[in-house]
């Protein structure tokens, strides 16, 4: 007789149980890597946004619109140079 001895199944179902094993704490330690390795999540605020929250946290002065509302309806409101100035401070606001 041989000396060689007969190969069970058992022996075989460890083999490949031992080797999913290892595959899958590999897959984990990759997946860890992943995950240390991920850039930080970013959240950018366009200059028109920052605008808006600029405006809104100055109050509107309903005084001082109804004002220059009844100096437009007199006609003593000189609009011409008002508007100019009013028109480069908010070019200027935007810059």
């Amino acid at each position: 007789m041989s000396d060689i001895a007969p190969v069970s199944n058992s022996s075989l179902i460890g083999a490949i149980s031992a080797n999913e094993a290892r595959a899958r704490k590999a897959e984990q330690l990759e997946s860890t890597e992943v995950a240390l390795t991920r850039e930080a999540d970013a959240v950018e605020i366009s200059p028109f946004a920052r605008y808006v929250a600029m405006a809104r946290e100055n109050p509107v002065r309903e005084d001082l619109i109804e004002s220059i509302r009844q100096q437009i309806a007199d006609g003593t409101y000189d609009t011409d140079d008002k508007f100019d100035r009013a028109f480069d401070e908010m070019l200027s606001d935007l810059r």
